[in-house]
């Protein structure tokens, strides 16, 4: 199923890429609506897989490749709604088209235990911390739209790309709304998780290194939304602070789970045991 499903999203890409030259509004909207069917299949695979393995489907890398795409996908389709960021579609559906097609290529695991886990708690923590990464990820692209547009400003051209770009006002206000949303979303994911950290290891924090770079995470977006409240950071340094702090996320949920030992790194790699 996952094959049609990076299909959908890469045919989705392709319109973008055709209205970038075409310019006609058809192309897209279909792909724009291509990314929507990407997402409700994608939300129909996830519900499957959840179905067959009888828990959520986050564990292992395939597992959490996917479930990070879709997120993604769910996230954007809201953010258009709200902002109509057109030239987004295009930049998000490569990156959904690739994060599937890679996950394709990486190992499926099974884990042995109990299919319960306390399904509330460890569900509630990885829908929040999932879609958290989404809208960082989602504001990380409009910082590098942002910084995009405001060279061509300053160099007064005024190719397609300027034209069908948002104004430097709806960019920063949709990157206002995703850190805020993420913020929100990994406040809550946090704190489910400390909660089902007590439940499963009997302490609130365990120590787990992946444990440690989220609250330092968390501390460096609590920082961006101050600087971008009390006006220090707006613009150009808050489309910069995204697009750093993003990276530091991606390390997070990449790096830290494959270099450094612990409980999120052994479910993340396969080698850890479901515990309810």
């Amino acid at each position: 199923m996952y094959y049609i499903l990076g299909l959908i999203y890469s045919v989705g890409f392709l319109f973008y890429l055709a209205y970038q030259f075409k310019g006609k509004e058809i192309v897209r909207k279909l792909g724009f609506a291509s990314v929507v069917a990407g997402a409700l299949f994608h939300s129909f695979c996830l519900i499957a897989a959840g179905i067959k393995a009888g828990h959520i489907p986050a564990f292992g890398m395939q597992n959490s490749f996917l479930l990070a795409s879709w997120s993604v996908a769910v996230f954007f389709i809201v953010l258009f709604f709200k902002y109509k960021v057109d030239l987004l579609g295009g930049a998000v559906s490569f990156f959904l088209s690739f994060m599937v097609i890679l996950a394709l290529f990486l190992p499926q695991i099974e884990f042995a235990g109990q299919s319960d886990l306390n399904i509330f708690m460890i569900a509630l923590h990885v829908f929040f911390t999932f879609f958290a990464n989404a809208a960082f990820f989602v504001a990380f692209v409009i910082g590098s739209f942002y910084l995009f547009q405001e060279r061509n400003i300053k160099g007064k051209k005024h190719g397609i790309c300027f034209r069908k770009l948002p104004s430097l006002e709806i960019l920063e206000g949709a990157g206002n709304f995703c850190i805020l949303t993420g913020f929100l979303f990994l406040t809550t994911g946090l704190v489910s998780g400390v909660v089902w950290s007590k439940n499963i290891f009997g302490k609130f924090i365990t120590w787990d290194a992946k444990e440690i770079w989220s609250f330092v995470i968390w501390i460096l977006y609590a920082a961006i939304i101050h600087g971008r409240l009390t006006s220090e950071w707006r613009g150009r340094k808050a489309a910069m602070m995204a697009i750093i702090a993003f990276c530091i996320v991606a390390f997070s949920f990449i790096g830290i789970n494959i270099f450094m030992n612990g409980s999120h790194a052994e479910y993340f790699m396969g080698t850890g045991r479901i515990q309810g």
